[in-house]
């Protein structure tokens, strides 16, 4: 996980952090509770999981029935009463963290439209197969979602062969061990941890953090299995280790390349643009005409245009509540008005006036 793509360093912003935190607390939990110890500490680990992202309640079917099987070493008495116990714990967090969230004005989506809202149908498979097909996709994320919406099919097939690359090697030291029930269960148990979040009708990428430890683990055991093998099999392993590594370091690199960019062009965007409505007249329009561009935006990895700068920031910076504020896309009409000014962007993303 150090050097994958969803490293946090690769992809810093707040939602990312939260994520991280969640899945590695709920692994760690997952992880105590699989060798049967520690209940005290596993309780504690799911909370902090929870806490750090509310889909983290996608630990809680597992963690059960983990804490259902029974428990090594220990006598049955004492393994019924810890599991009781365990159990009891487990439903006293999840209840009180909805409770809370609840109370506090959390969100709880609906099965209507909506972007953050819920649907059952195509788009729950779609979004399953996504969250795994990120979850082993070695190379950028970004450029192959980005190549999608925008019809380069040769990236977008090159995206697909390298994810299938790493399925076939997380599968094939299974397939000479065989081993695959366990293969089976683990990506299940996977899936389960993502049910949460597969119905909503746009779950970002972000979501796949939950499905890496399980990857990860595939993907070790896998390679150990093949290792075992003779010299020709031990040779094609690691050169093909070493190239998903490899992949996946130069991902997470440029992920970050492209979010200092994206955070250089904002600062750049909102200084001109501090400059341009302090100047204005009181009372005047002043109309945001994104530039006509081929390139598509994708989250804060990737972003075009006036979006980088909200009207909150802009406004709280100028202290020019008086100016009215209108984002425009390109062939847009412009509003009437008779104190408007349009401006739009150049190649460098820098301001300029809009001429029609």
């Amino acid at each position: 996980m150090a050097v994958a793509q969803a490293a946090a360093g690769a992809v810093a912003s707040y939602d990312t952090l939260s994520l991280t935190l969640s899945t590695l607390a709920g692994t760690i939990a997952l992880a105590l509770t699989v060798r049967g110890r520690h209940a005290g500490w596993v309780m504690l680990l799911f909370a902090v999981a929870l806490l750090c992202k509310e889909s983290a309640v996608g630990f809680f079917p597992i963690l059960l029935v983990c804490a259902l099987l029974p428990y090594p070493g220990i006598g049955p008495h004492a393994a019924r009463a810890s599991q009781r116990g365990f159990v009891l714990g487990l439903v006293v967090i999840t209840a009180a963290y909805v409770v809370w969230r609840t109370h506090l004005g959390g969100f709880l989506p609906k099965l209507a439209p909506g972007r953050y809202n819920a649907g059952i149908g195509p788009g729950t498979v779609r979004n399953l197969v996504m969250l795994w097909f990120v979850a082993f996709l070695p190379v950028s994320s970004v450029a192959v979602f980005t190549a999608f919406a925008v019809h380069h099919t040769g990236v977008v097939m090159a995206g697909v062969i390298s994810a299938a690359v790493v399925v076939l090697l997380c599968l094939a030291g299974y397939v000479s061990g065989r081993h695959m029930a366990r293969v089976l269960a683990w990506m299940a148990a996977a899936t389960v941890m993502i049910v949460p979040v597969i119905p909503l009708n746009h779950v970002s990428e972000l979501y796949a953090y939950a499905l890496v430890p399980c990857v990860a683990l595939l993907f070790g055991q896998s390679v150990s299995h093949l290792l075992r093998g003779g010299r020709s099999a031990r040779v094609a392993t690691l050169v093909v280790v070493v190239a998903v590594l490899g992949a996946n370091a130069w991902a997470a690199h440029g992920k970050a390349v492209a979010i200092t960019q994206n955070g250089e062009r904002s600062q750049r965007l909102l200084n001109d643009m501090i400059k341009e409505m302090s100047s204005l007249p009181r009372g005047a329009t002043l109309a945001l005409v994104d530039p006509a561009t081929a390139l598509s935006d994708y989250s804060i990895f990737r972003v075009r245009g006036f979006w980088l700068v909200p009207d909150e920031t802009l406004k709280q910076r100028t202290g020019r509540d008086d100016v009215t504020l209108v984002r425009l896309r390109a062939g847009d009409a412009l509003p009437s008005s008779p104190r408007l000014v349009a401006v739009t962007l150049d190649g460098d993303g820098r301001l300029r006036p809009f001429a029609p």
